[in-house]
């Protein structure tokens, strides 16, 4: 007889005599199926945008960015080398690469079972999730979201203990992670002569902030300048400039850049006399 509420099981042999001789007990087998625990994540971590982390190994001696689906190999022995590698445990190098959204999560088991992970991903405002990827196995993902339009997106990591279990048992948990910007176009720049000497640059960025701005004169090194309001804080911001120009006589080459907050840049030329 099982107990609901303890750890034991009791039980009861009746033996009866046969042929004159006294019954005995010689052993006693037990099977038992452990109840399947719903697998927990514990934590989904989004990196900062661009941030990745280079592999322990490489199979082709080329910087291999972890958690990034390889390009398909067209010789079949780099494809089996790569099959081969042990699987990444922990993070290495960090990298930047434009266009990277690393993410990363922590799950647990009280089964101690072997788990996958599906991520799915929703734009900002949307109720339903798409597929991002299924069947991982390590804890973290490089998303190249180049492909994607601008925007705010979330992410859903779901864990599941599927390859431990029988289907019917088979459980599963999720978490969501903060949400996130996506933001691949460069910001709008306007740059031109205002008065003798004078540059005035309006920059906009559509889907961010605008960061930094810099200038160069004749392709000497850049020299920041700051906006009219004293902060780069805004999608819109306006700069005035004055280069202080070598000696010689014109024409010179004033070439401007701005960044956003997402590491995107626009350029802009103009000439004074």
């Amino acid at each position: 007889v099982a107990s609901p509420q303890a750890r034991y099981v009791q039980l009861e042999a009746r033996l009866k005599q046969s042929a004159g001789a006294g019954p005995r007990l010689d052993s006693v087998a037990l099977s038992y199926l452990q109840r399947n625990l719903r697998p927990q994540v514990t934590q989904v971590t989004v990196h900062p945008p661009g941030e990745g982390f280079q592999k322990p190994l490489s199979v082709t001696g080329d910087i291999e960015v972890l958690g990034l689906d390889p390009p398909d190999a067209a010789d079949p022995r780099e494809q089996a080398a790569r099959a081969g590698q042990p699987a990444a445990t922990t993070f290495s190098r960090k990298i930047y690469q434009r266009g990277l959204q690393t993410l990363s999560w922590k799950a647990e088991d009280a089964n101690q079972d072997a788990l996958t992970y599906d991520l799915l991903y929703r734009r900002a405002g949307e109720g339903a999730f798409r597929p991002l990827r299924r069947g991982l196995t390590e804890q973290v993902y490089a998303w190249d979201t180049m492909s994607l339009p601008d925007g705010r997106y979330v992410v859903k990591v779901v864990a599941s203990d599927g390859l431990s279990n029988p289907e019917s048992l088979a459980l599963s948990g999720d978490m969501e992670g903060a949400s996130f910007d996506v933001d691949n176009t460069p910001p709008r720049l306007e740059a031109a002569l205002a008065g003798p000497g004078l540059v005035r640059v309006q920059a906009r960025d559509e889907g961010g902030v605008v960061r930094r701005a810099e200038f160069s004169v004749d392709g000497q090194r850049w020299q920041e300048v700051h906006p009219q309001d004293g902060i780069n804080d805004g999608p819109s911001e306006v700069y005035e400039l004055r280069p202080r120009l070598g000696p010689g006589s014109g024409p010179h080459v004033v070439v401007v850049r701005v960044t956003d907050q997402l590491g995107n840049r626009a350029s802009a030329r103009v000439d004074l006399p």
